[in-house]
C-alpha cells in the first residue's frame, strides 16, 4: 500500500513537472513571436532601405543604401560607417530574380533515378 501511494506521489510530480514544462515552453513562444513582430514593425521603413551589401573583409563590409531618392554607397567596418560616394541610380543593375525550385520536381527526379538503378540492379542480376 506504501509503495503504490509512493508511486502515484512520483507520477503526480512528474505530470506537475512536464506541465509546468509545457506552460514555460508556451509562454517562450509567445514572447519570441511578439518581439520579433514588434521588431519587424520597427524595421519596416519606406525611405530607408539596404539594397546590397558585400563583405570586403572580416567586420567589413560595403553597402548599397537607398534614402528616399538617393543611393548611397557606404563603407561599414567594425567601429565606423564612412560615406564613400552618392551613386547614380541608372547605372546601378537592377537585382536578379532567383528561380525558385520546386521541392516536388526534386523528388520525383531523386525518386526516379532510385527506381532506375533498382531496375538496373534487378537486370543485372537476372543476367548473371
Amino acid at each position: 500500500m506504501v509503495l503504490a501511494a509512493g508511486m502515484l506521489e512520483s507520477a503526480a510530480r512528474l505530470v506537475t513537472v512536464v506541465l509546468i514544462f509545457l506552460f514555460v515552453l508556451l509562454l517562450t513562444y509567445g514572447t519570441t513571436r511578439y518581439i520579433a513582430r514588434f521588431q519587424k514593425q520597427q524595421i519596416d521603413t519606406t525611405n530607408i532601405e539596404i539594397v546590397e551589401t558585400s563583405r570586403i573583409a572580416p567586420n567589413k563590409y560595403l553597402q548599397i543604401i537607398r534614402a528616399g531618392e538617393k543611393y548611397i554607397l557606404l563603407a561599414v567596418c567594425k567601429d565606423t560607417v564612412t560615406m564613400l560616394s552618392e551613386l547614380d541610380p541608372a547605372t546601378l543593375k537592377p537585382k536578379q530574380e532567383t528561380e525558385q525550385v520546386d521541392f516536388k520536381q526534386i523528388l520525383e527526379k531523386a525518386r526516379k533515378y532510385v527506381a532506375g538503378s533498382k531496375n538496373d540492379k534487378e537486370r543485372a542480376d537476372k543476367n548473371e
